[in-house]
C-alpha cells in the first residue's frame, strides 16, 4: 500500500483532517496518524482512508486514471454542444470586451447551412442530449434569426429524440414587454446576465454607444423575467474599482427575491488585444480571496471542490463555437478572428475541420508543474484559452484558498452536525 499523491492536510479547531483531491473526500484523523501520513507512511488501522483513496494499492495509478478519464471524456461524451453567435454586433460599448464588433448577423443562407449542419450531427447516433447557447455580440438584436433557427431545431429534436436544453448569454437592455413572450415560449434553462456591480460602477463601464447607462434598464427588465418565471443567473463583473460597490447589487437582488446560488462573481482578465480598462484586473489570487470572501456571505457553493473530467467544454470534441460567418471556434473567447477559428462550414453543412485545433491537442500533463500539484485532480492545467496564449498552464483561482474552503466545509459541517 502506498499514501495517494492528492492528499492535502488540515488543521482546524486543534482537529486534523485529510482531504483527497482525486476522491473529492474528507476524513478526520488523529494526530498521529495525520504525521504518519504527511511522511507518507501507512498507519495501522486504515479501512477509511482506503475506502477515501488517500491510501490506495501499491500498482494503482491514480495519474494514469485521471489521463484516462480526461481523454474518454474528450472524446467520447454524449452531449453536442453548441454555441452560436447570431452578431458580434452590440447594443453596449463595454471598455474591455474581448470581441471584434461587426453587426452583420447571420444570413438565411448561413441559417440554413447550420440547420443542416445541426441535423447531421444528430442523426450521427452519437449524441442524446443537445446543449444549445445563442450568444453575441448581444443576441437579442437578432430575434427573427432565433426564431427561424430554433423552431427548425426543435423539429430534428423531435425526429431523432434528442433532449435539449437552451440557454442565452444578454446583457438584459433589449428586453421588454413586448418581446418577454417570445423570449418565455424559448422555454431556456438559464439567462446569463452580466452586471459590473452596483449601479455608480455599472453606468461607467456598461454603457450604450451613447456613453448612456443601463443600469436601471436592467434592473427593470430583471424584475419582468421575475414575473414571467424565466430563470437566470447574474455573474458580477469584479475588479479593483467595483469590488465594494457590488454589495449595493446584492441588496437589489435580494429585493428581487433572487437566489443567491444563481449569483456568481465574474473575473475580468485581459483575453485580447481588444481588451482596454484592464489595468484595473485584479490578479487571479485577489480574485480567488474576494470570491471566497463573497460565497461565505452569501452562503453558497459550500461544498468541497469534485475532481474534473476536463476543465471546461473547450476540451472537448463535441464542442462547437460558431460566428455568424459559419467558422467554427473551440471557445468563446476566439469568436470573430478568423485566424483563431478551428473549422468551418460549408455550403453542404459539412464540418471542414482546421489541421490542427491547439485546444484539443492541449495536454496538462505534459507540464512538470501540473504533474506534481496535488490540486491537479480538481484543476487539470486551468483555463485552456489563457493556457495557450501564454504557453503554460492557468492554475484554477481555487486553489489559492483551497484551504479556507475545507475549513469552511469543516466548521459548516461541524455546526449542522451539532443542530441535529
Amino acid at each position: 500500500m502506498k499514501t495517494s499523491r492528492y492528499n492535502i492536510f488540515i488543521k482546524e479547531s486543534q482537529r486534523c483532517y485529510v482531504y483527497n483531491t482525486f476522491s473529492s473526500m474528507i476524513v478526520e484523523v488523529d494526530k498521529e496518524t495525520w504525521e504518519l501520513l504527511k511522511m507518507k507512511e501507512i498507519p495501522v488501522n486504515s479501512k477509511e482512508l482506503i475506502n477515501a483513496k488517500m491510501i490506495i494499492q501499491d500498482e494503482y495509478d491514480e495519474l494514469k486514471e485521471i489521463k484516462k478519464t480526461y481523454h474518454t471524456q474528450q472524446k467520447k461524451g454524449r452531449t453536442l454542444i453548441i454555441t452560436l453567435a447570431l452578431t458580434l454586433g452590440c447594443n453596449f460599448a463595454c471598455p474591455y470586451c474581448y470581441e471584434n464588433r461587426d453587426n452583420r448577423k447571420i444570413s438565411k443562407e448561413k441559417q440554413n447551412m447550420f440547420i443542416k449542419f445541426i441535423g447531421d450531427q444528430l442523426k450521427s447516433n452519437k449524441f442524446d442530449n443537445l446543449f444549445l447557447t445563442w450568444f453575441g455580440g448581444e443576441p437579442l438584436l437578432a430575434l427573427s434569426e432565433i426564431n427561424y433557427l430554433n423552431e427548425r431545431i426543435n423539429e430534428l429534436c423531435l425526429k431523432y429524440n434528442i433532449n435539449k436544453l437552451s440557454f442565452i448569454s444578454t446583457n438584459a437592455y433589449l428586453i421588454n414587454e413586448r418581446n418577454i413572450e417570445f423570449i418565455k415560449n424559448l422555454n431556456l434553462s438559464d439567462c446569463y446576465i452580466t452586471i459590473d456591480g452596483g449601479k455608480e460602477t455599472h453606468d461607467k463601464t456598461r454603457v450604450l454607444h451613447n456613453g448612456e447607462g443601463t443600469y436601471d434598464v436592467i434592473i427593470n427588465n430583471l424584475k419582468l423575467l421575475t414575473k414571467h418565471n424565466i430563470p437566470y443567473s447574474i455573474r458580477i463583473n469584479i475588479n479593483k474599482e467595483n469590488q465594494q460597490n457590488a454589495k449595493t447589487l446584492l441588496k437589489e437582488l435580494k429585493d428581487l427575491k433572487v437566489p443567491y446560488d444563481r449569483v456568481f462573481l465574474g473575473h475580468i482578465q485581459s483575453f485580447t488585444s481588444s481588451c482596454k480598462d484592464c489595468e484595473k484586473s485584479l490578479s487571479k489570487k485577489e480574485f480567488a480571496n474576494i470570491n471566497h470572501n463573497f460565497n461565505c456571505r452569501t452562503n453558497q457553493f459550500n461544498d468541497l471542490p469534485c475532481r474534473r473530467w476536463t476543465h471546461c467544454r473547450a476540451a472537448l470534441n463535441n464542442n462547437f463555437v460558431l460566428d455568424p460567418q459559419l467558422n467554427v471556434y473551440q471557445c468563446e473567447n476566439d469568436l470573430g478572428r478568423e485566424e483563431k477559428r478551428v473549422g468551418f462550414i460549408d455550403l453542404n453543412g459539412s464540418l471542414i475541420k482546421s489541421k490542427k485545433n491547439p485546444y484539443i491537442e492541449w495536454d496538462p500533463f505534459s507540464f512538470k508543474k501540473c504533474l506534481k500539484c496535488n490540486c491537479l485532480p480538481i484543476c487539470l492545467g486551468g483555463c485552456l484559452f489563457m493556457g495557450i496564449k501564454d504557453g503554460k498552464p492557468q492554475c484554477r483561482a481555487e486553489k489559492y484558498v483551497l484551504n479556507k474552503m475545507i475549513k469552511r466545509y469543516i466548521r459548516d459541517n461541524s455546526l449542522k452536525n451539532k443542530q441535529k
